[in-house]
């Protein structure tokens, strides 16, 4: 059989079956290599969960079976890098966004590529499972129509207000300052929603649709990443959408702000990252995290 992959083992903490739990980590794991490992055949779940694929997305969802992911949270391409060709949207502010992976031929080739892998989350996805979406203030409006198509039910809009954002340099419109996530599911009723574990994101109060968090992050959490997240905004959207042990998919893991926010809530994830640069610099998050887990357990003994 042909090559169809590569996937980068970060680290098995768990199997679909059994619970997720640090302590079945090897004593060792910080001294194991992790390699990059062809694969000849199909993997099935267990061979992905817990990892970061160095891998197309558009390929690697479809190793994914149908209807065995309980979420997915991911922060896809906006195509607003000043070097796209299509001219009906106010392009990037900032050269950092001039990546490849956000350069698209035309505005119907991002709403192709946008269809084609929100219809392969919505084959994976469990009928009661939901699926979370980041986009900017001119993305969003070429993403909510797709996640319509393919699934039944709208259930909220999370604003994420930045006010430290830079200003709009060329003063021909207001200073960007938010960000927006739309949420779907397949079913129309018994979603998951963790009403009451999401409080403590607001003082302890029912949480509202939006979250007050500063864009600047700590040295520490910083990678380099142009649009890197903030690890508060995908805490709450895994606590609130999922439940512990479940499977958390991410499409574009990009440097890794989802699996490290799966790994503190004991969730199992899945992750894609074509770029090379971010997929090194997710899988060293990870690992850093996992190591530090595993020192903290040992030094209680």
């Amino acid at each position: 059989m042909e090559e169809v992959g590569l996937i980068e083992p970060v680290v098995s903490v768990s199997s679909v079956s059994g619970p997720y739990s640090f302590n079945i980590l090897p004593e060792s794991i910080s001294e194991q290599p992790c390699e990059i490992i062809p694969y000849k055949r199909k993997p099935n779940l267990n061979e992905l969960l817990n990892k970061i694929i160095n891998e197309d997305a558009l390929i690697g969802l479809k190793n994914i079976p149908d209807e065995s992911v309980d979420v997915v949270i991911t922060d896809p391409p906006y195509g607003i890098a000043k070097k796209n060709s299509f001219k009906d949207k106010s392009h990037g502010t900032f050269k950092a966004l001039d990546s490849e992976w956000d350069i698209f031929p035309s505005k119907n080739h991002y709403i192709k590529f946008t269809e084609n892998w929100i219809k392969e989350c919505c084959r994976i996805l469990k009928p009661t499972g939901s699926i979370a979406v980041w986009g900017s203030r001119i993305s969003i409006f070429d993403v909510q129509p797709v996640l319509s198509q393919f699934f039944p039910k709208f259930l909220d809009m999370l604003t994420w207000i930045k006010r430290d954002s830079p200003p709009n340099m060329t003063r021909r419109g207001m200073a960007p300052s938010t960000e927006f996530c739309l949420i779907f599911t397949k079913a129309e009723k018994g979603w998951t929603f963790n009403h009451d574990d999401i409080k403590r994101y607001n003082d302890g109060k029912q949480m509202r649709n939006y979250v007050d968090i500063q864009r600047t992050m700590p040295a520490e959490e910083r990678t380099g990443h142009p649009t890197q997240k903030k690890i508060e905004t995908q805490l709450l959207l895994v606590e609130m959408l999922s439940n512990k042990n479940e499977i958390v998919l991410d499409p574009f893991t990009g440097s890794g702000t989802l699996p490290v926010a799966c790994l503190k809530t004991d969730r199992n994830f899945i992750g894609f990252e074509l770029n090379k640069e971010y997929y090194a610099v997710a899988k060293n998050r990870i690992k850093k995290l996992i190591n530090v887990n595993d020192k903290h357990k040992r030094n209680r003994y």
